[in-house]
């Protein structure tokens, strides 16, 4: 067999090397919200009744909308790191390296295995430290070469002592200090220079980044193949299958972040038996004429079954599921039983194709549910049924033409959903374009002699696996064999010479390839396998599917690697997502005809919520002024002017928020992912205005001077672990290349909005913040380092361990001082006389304000660019609401 052999990139390389470090998100005192408010349904109406929607009125002149700041912030910020996703070495990194080096030379055992949970984590006890470890604990209670330590207790304060010394001379370039605390947690505090200059590395990173990104490279790229929604023909879209759609287009987009060469396959239900069902259906009825009025009689029994029901009732509910489907299906049964085969020719060849053309989905989409039903119970109806998919692999014109109508209609609803939810670069490649590929897959497994066949089957066989194995495998799927592939012995064939097949159901899981003369949904799938590996050359194929087909694609995936026909680097991935349940907790039955969600009902829902807040927000007549005439020169805070279009926005980007904002096994119901704002998401929107309003006015400020040297800074404690979180936003969308948690992007993005918080809260940054100029406050803090260097350089000395405790009042006399200095003249400027009279310390405690709030800036500005990054990654509205202009 000849088998193609694929180069092993050094690129994969670093993706198995890589291993990422637990990220601890944790609520700091920024989270006032939970404690003002208990119920988050409480703060998004009072949010959206804040900002409230208005038409803006005729003649008032709209602000043109503020996009400097995103532009300076690609420019001289951020970009995307897409030429190098090589793991870089955080801070977060270096402790934890140094943490586990130390420990092994003091326990003397080069081979010790140190738990995740003692090493490194955000710090929840103290303030002033940025990082906490339990690996103290780990010494006191573990065993030193399979024996417990029990020395007396001067032994382990020797330990202690010898791990906090050995700690602090390996990393004396970024520890500032260590402390013991009584339950033996290790708290350490980073240098505030260390830190400093790393923020400093990582902006300039991003922006080298940039400019290799600009120039054009031969350099092949990894291709990483993703097959999500995967929605089948002649059906509704489910609500089921917006988890797909989703996750796997914030993969598809986190992926081409990282240059990667990502190709996404909607790989679509539209060859199979379930198609030739429904084209046998209308077959059958559309061409008598007693039953012509089949649009009307399918929507009324739908109408007349929703009387049926009675209470909520577990049992009851049951029973009244199959009670309407029999009701429903019992009247085309009755009519097929007056019917023979030779009226199903008949009405073949005489077959109108504009009977169908006038069709809507709606009922195509019943007669789906209805035509499942009767081939199930009617030996007719299966026999035509069979007929029809013979003459689609035959490729007969009027089944073909039959065919195509059938997945026009459903292709039209489908395409303006996805256009609802901005979904881009999705290839639709369905079933019809991989059964070419099915014989070749098939000619492969003969010859390893894989291929069972059983009368007109073609199969595999699987050994079973035990019980407690199976209920012990996560939903997530991994690279490990989960079945075993039977090679087909005779002996199996002398088991089956009474043709029960059960026997072998006994001893083997059975998957069906061939039925007849038609290829099975695995069939195909090994296809689409081979094709992609083979054409479109994948390096990663990635599933994205509920967690019924587990088993089905762990089956796919242990077959190819029995076979070995791919290169060993070519990796399979099915990422599981759990079921979304209906209002009683349970699995949404899509075979019924009533009591289904599909995203055509969702986004109508939605229609109407939009007009409902429309047009409360005009009966409220707005009486209140833009702005007060008292305060001149300061922000308005609280007054927004909204577009009709935000509602449904915020209404959509909630739904696909709630969506993808938990973990992928999690099990959801429908009612908390379509029926309301997310509150999560509110609050993300609610901060980034917030910010993005305060800084409005400082336009293509960089700050760059405050990475020189002769700047040293007090960082105020919350603002060390801001920049600390800030720097760890390229890990995070690293760690979803490899473990696929988009929560965890959501999550991040939510913790940081939380930490940020506090400066949109702060009176000072709303009413003066817009007076810091990078080129004023340059100017401003250059003239304090130099007008006095020898009071300066005097207490450089004792910077380090002197922090200062600004009062509100203090502010407004350095603000003042500053504006002063800033707008009086350079030779005859009073306040340089007043600067000069000032103490040290004083000349300190200014510089240590200006430095720490251009920090803030920056926390700021980089706040607002990532929240706009992770929004165009998980496919989120970034809803701006525009605010009327400063009065000068």
């Amino acid at each position: 067999m000849n088998r193609w052999v694929f180069m092993v990139w050094v690129f994969f390389f670093f993706l198995e090397e890589f291993k990422f470090k637990q990220m601890s998100h944790i609520l700091n005192d920024c989270s006032y919200l939970y404690n003002q408010i208990k119920k988050k349904t409480r703060y998004i109406n009072a949010y959206l009744e804040r900002n409230k929607i208005i038409s803006l009125k005729k003649g008032k002149s709209k602000q043109k909308k503020i996009n400097s700041l995103n532009t300076h912030l690609h420019s001289s910020l951020y970009s995307n790191p897409h030429n190098d996703i090589k793991k870089e070495v955080q801070i977060y990194e270096i402790l934890n390296n140094a943490i586990k080096n130390v420990v092994k030379k003091v326990i003397k055992n080069e081979n010790l295995l140190i738990p995740k949970q003692y090493l490194l984590e955000y710090n929840k006890l103290y303030d002033d430290y940025e990082y906490q470890s339990g690996i103290i604990m780990f010494i006191d209670k573990d065993i030193r070469d399979g024996v417990s330590i029990n020395g007396s207790e001067n032994e382990h304060k020797h330990f202690r002592q010898k791990i906090i010394e050995s700690l602090k001379n390996e990393c004396s370039d970024i520890i500032d200090d260590i402390r013991l605390s009584q339950n033996g947690i290790l708290n350490i505090r980073v240098k505030d220079e260390y830190i400093k200059r790393r923020f400093y590395e990582f902006h300039t990173q991003l922006n080298e980044n940039k400019q290799n990104d600009q120039i054009k490279t031969d350099e092949k790229k990894n291709v990483v193949v993703l097959d999500y929604c995967g929605v089948n023909m002649a059906k509704h879209m489910h609500v089921g299958h917006l988890k797909s759609l989703f996750l796997g287009y914030a993969l598809n987009n986190i992926f081409d972040y990282f240059n990667f060469n990502v190709k996404s396959r909607n790989h679509i239900g539209n060859w199979n038996s379930n198609i030739a069902m429904v084209i046998t259906f209308f077959i059958f009825f559309l061409s008598e004429n007693w039953c012509n009025q089949f649009v009307i009689n399918s929507s009324s029994l739908l109408q007349n079954s929703e009387n049926i029901k009675t209470n909520n009732n577990c049992f009851s509910d049951i029973f009244v599921e199959k009670n309407e489907n029999f009701q429903i299906v019992k009247k085309y049964l009755d009519i097929l039983n007056n019917l023979k085969e030779n009226n199903f020719y008949d009405n073949y060849e005489k077959f109108n194709i504009n009977k169908i053309e006038n069709i809507n989905l709606d009922n195509i989409d019943n007669a789906y549910k209805i035509s499942k039903e009767l081939y199930s119970i009617n030996t007719l109806f299966q026999k035509c049924t069979k007929h029809i998919l013979s003459l689609m692999y035959k490729y007969d014109d009027k089944t073909i033409q039959l065919w195509n109508v059938l997945c026009d209609k459903t292709r039209k609803e489908n395409d303006e959903i996805l256009r609802i939810f901005k979904i881009h670069k999705l290839i639709e490649k369905g079933e019809d374009f991989y059964v070419k590929y099915v014989p070749k897959v098939l000619e492969e497994m003969e010859k390893k002699k894989i291929l069972f066949k059983f009368g007109n089957k073609l199969c595999v066989l699987f050994k079973k696996k035990k019980n407690l194995e199976i209920e012990k495998t996560k939903i997530n799927c991994n690279d490990k064999d989960y079945y075993e592939v039977v090679q087909v012995q005779d002996k199996i064939y002398d088991d089956l010479k009474n043709g029960d097949i059960n026997i072998l159901k006994k001893n083997y899981h059975i998957l069906t390839l061939k039925n007849d003369i038609a290829y099975t949904y695995a069939g195909i799938d090994l296809a689409s396998i081979y094709y992609r590996v083979y054409f479109e050359k994948a390096d990663k194929i990635i599933y994205v599917v509920d967690e019924n087909q587990k088993n089905h694609f762990m089956q796919i995936f242990s077959i190819y690697k029995n076979m070995n026909m791919f290169s060993k680097d070519v990796e399979y991935k099915c990422i599981c997502y759990g079921f979304v349940l209906n209002n009683e907790k349970k699995k949404i039955k899509t075979k019924n005809f009533t009591n289904n969600t599909f995203v055509k009902d969702v986004i109508q829902n939605l229609q109407q919520i939009e007009e409902k807040k429309i047009k409360k927000n005009d009966e409220n007549e707005y009486n209140e002024n833009c702005y007060d005439d008292n305060n001149e020169g300061k922000f308005i805070y609280n007054k927004r002017y909204y577009t009709k279009k935000n509602y449904k926005n915020l209404l959509l980007s909630s739904i696909v928020y709630s969506y993808i904002s938990v973990k992928n096994c999690k099990r959801q119901t429908i009612n908390n992912l379509i029926n309301s704002y997310n509150f999560e998401y509110i609050y993300i929107i609610n901060n980034y205005n917030d910010i993005y309003f305060i800084l409005g006015n400082l336009k293509k400020s960089d700050y760059s001077f405050i990475y020189e040297e002769k700047y040293y800074i007090n960082m105020d404690y919350r603002l060390k672990k801001l920049l600390l979180d800030i720097m760890n936003f390229k890990n995070i969308l690293k760690n979803v290349i490899y473990n696929y948690n988009v929560d965890k992007l959501c999550s991040y993005l939510f913790s940081l909005s939380q930490k940020t918080h506090h400066f949109a809260r702060d009176s000072f940054n709303k009413n003066f913040l817009h007076n810091f100029e990078e080129k004023n406050i340059h100017k401003f803090l250059n003239f304090i380092k130099n007008i006095s260097k020898e009071k300066i350089a005097n207490t450089i000395i004792n910077l380090e361990k002197k922090k200062y405790d600004i009062f509100d009042d203090e502010k407004i006399t350095y603000l003042n001082l500053f504006i002063n200095f800033i707008k009086s003249d350079k030779d005859h400027n009073p306040t340089i006389n007043k600067i000069n009279s000032f103490s040290k310390d004083e000349l300190n405690k200014i510089m240590s304000f200006f430095l720490n709030k251009t920090f803030e800036i920056i926390v700021m500005q980089s706040y607002l660019f990532i929240v706009s990054e992770i929004f165009d990654i998980l496919n989120l509205y970034l809803v701006k609401f525009d605010t009327p202009e400063i009065i000068k």
